[in-house]
């Protein structure tokens, strides 16, 4: 049918919206994912309000960790080191609850917006590595 294989990328928010979309189509041949996190909760836990009691308010949840263990397709999860909106370890965690083939590359000064560019390099080097491209 000569259509291209089709990506899946997602950043912060639409990280969450990628992971959805991943669980629904059949098609895709892999996933990518910058900056993003776990669910809305543990994002607003990991401020600094975090403490005040009010998740079990949250009705958007977004649980990408509960719906990325599922996937089948290979997950490469990329996060700022100096991402102070969604930190670091939410993306690690996300990661850690994948089961297909993945890879987690974290980029030493990328911010929460400067991540893909400053990241290229690694980038490039986990797209060969995780789905072929670019061999």
């Amino acid at each position: 049918h000569g259509r291209q294989p089709r990506y899946i990328f997602g950043h912060s928010l639409g990280g969450a919206i990628a992971v959805q979309l991943a669980s629904d189509v059949k098609d895709a041949k892999g996933l990518i994912l910058e900056g993003t996190f776990t669910s809305i909760p543990d994002v607003f836990e990991s401020m600094k309000w975090g403490w005040l009691p009010i998740t079990p308010l949250i009705t958007q949840r977004f649980d990408s960790a509960r719906k990325i263990e599922r996937l089948t397709l290979p997950v490469l999860v990329v996060h700022g080191e100096a991402d102070t909106l969604i930190r670091p370890e939410l993306g690690r965690a996300l990661f850690e609850r994948a089961t297909a083939p993945k890879r987690f590359e974290l980029v030493q000064g990328g911010t929460h917006y400067s991540t893909n560019g400053m990241g290229q390099a690694q980038y490039r080097q986990a797209l060969r590595d995780l789905f072929g491209l670019g061999a």
